[in-house]
């Protein structure tokens, strides 16, 4: 029973996309021209070449700021039948941790795997959605849809796990939907 109570938190890191693959390589391209346009300046004005030594610390800063929009993590914890999703951004070893939201797993209507359920998603019509897979087709993808504090009919993509899984079934039996997950 103390097990069911306790924190169980996991994290996922999300697969690029397209979309995001576009973003890391105009990324990496402003990590290169930054510096050379710095150098050039610093050639073409003798008297700045003191100043060479901060275009490291500068694009170091630009990369501090900037990377950690395109490499981001998918958490989210459960303690007391309460899940919080949260989005980690993660750039020189420090991780940001930026909550969504939380929700009781004993408010959803249904928590079941992503592939059986699109006829159940579109009838709840869900007027927010929460992303936190690692790609669109992985294998473990499961959904719960709830109602928040604000009455808005939310729908909540995770990958499921044998833990969370339990500990849904322990906290909303009727609403949880059993399945084989890989982990």
């Amino acid at each position: 029973m103390s097990e069911i109570t306790e924190l169980y938190d996991y994290c996922v890191p999300v697969k690029p996309d397209q979309k995001m693959k576009l973003k890391r390589l105009g990324l990496i391209c402003l990590y290169v021209i930054l510096p050379l346009i710095a150098l050039f300046i610093i050639i073409q004005w003798k008297g700045l070449v003191y100043f060479g030594a901060l275009i490291v610390l500068a694009d170091a800063v630009v990369y501090f700021f900037t990377w950690r929009y395109v490499n981001i993590e998918a958490y989210y914890s459960i303690k007391t039948g309460v899940v919080t999703y949260a989005v980690i951004q993660n750039v020189f070893q420090h991780r940001i941790k930026k909550e969504k939201m939380k929700f009781a797993l004993k408010d959803c209507v249904l928590i079941a795997p992503k592939a059986g359920s699109e006829q159940k998603v579109a009838e709840f019509k869900p007027e927010v959605e929460y992303n936190g897979l690692s790609t669109a087709d992985s294998p473990d993808a499961y959904v719960a849809l709830f109602k928040d504090e604000d009455g808005k009919n939310v729908a909540y993509y995770f990958e499921a796990t044998s833990e969370m899984l339990k500990r849904c079934r322990f906290y909303n039996k009727d609403a949880t939907v059993m399945s084989q997950v890989r982990y």
